[in-house]
């Protein structure tokens, strides 16, 4: 009896604790750039579609929505997005890759016991920004965004675009931060 008892509160206690602490997207990045490239000369961002450079097969929606996204971010953060062709002076040619997309399934069930969710979901997108009519590599940015285990989304469409955004974001803020350091003071 006490050994049954004790089972149910250890999994009870790990499924609070992975409830309320595994939710939120946390990730990094790593950003590089051209130390003898100056970004105040580039007023414009050219948003090139998100390509699928995954080893596996993504749906053309996620990547038309990605790209979406970014153009939805960029003029959130006041960057100037254009239409105007990749080679004009002045403008940033945004070029992203969706390098790794992961997302987590959910918990199994059964009619004896339940098994709380574990596991990581996650997204990796590479974004390069490149000018003078595309052979030069200004910048890069790398942006991987994890999310644990949660027993309110994770394995849905909404934990799925939660880990996408939170990519996007990250990126967007990585090139916002790069533009705001070497604006004009």
């Amino acid at each position: 009896m006490f050994a049954r008892t004790a089972h149910t509160v250890l999994l009870f206690g790990l499924a609070a604790f992975l409830a309320l602490s595994g939710c939120a997207p946390m990730g990094k990045s790593v950003v590089w750039k051209d130390k003898d490239a100056s970004l105040a000369d580039y007023k414009a961002f050219k948003i090139l579609p998100v390509f699928d450079a995954t080893d596996k097969f993504v749906e053309k929606d996620i990547l038309t929505w990605l790209t979406a996204l970014l153009n939805e971010r960029f003029q959130e953060r006041h960057l100037s997005v254009t239409d105007s062709p990749e080679n004009e002076v002045g403008v940033l040619t945004v070029r992203t890759e969706l390098l790794a997309y992961e997302i987590y399934q959910p918990a199994i069930i059964s009619t004896e016991f339940w098994l709380p969710p574990w596991g990581t979901s996650r997204c990796t997108l590479r974004t390069e920004l490149t000018g003078k009519s595309n052979s030069y590599v200004v910048a890069r940015i790398v942006a991987t965004q994890e999310a644990g285990a949660s027993l309110d989304s994770l394995g849905t469409p909404k934990a799925d675009k939660r880990i996408l955004e939170a990519t996007v974001n990250k990126i967007v803020e990585e090139i916002a931060r790069l533009m705001q350091a070497e604006a004009p003071r």
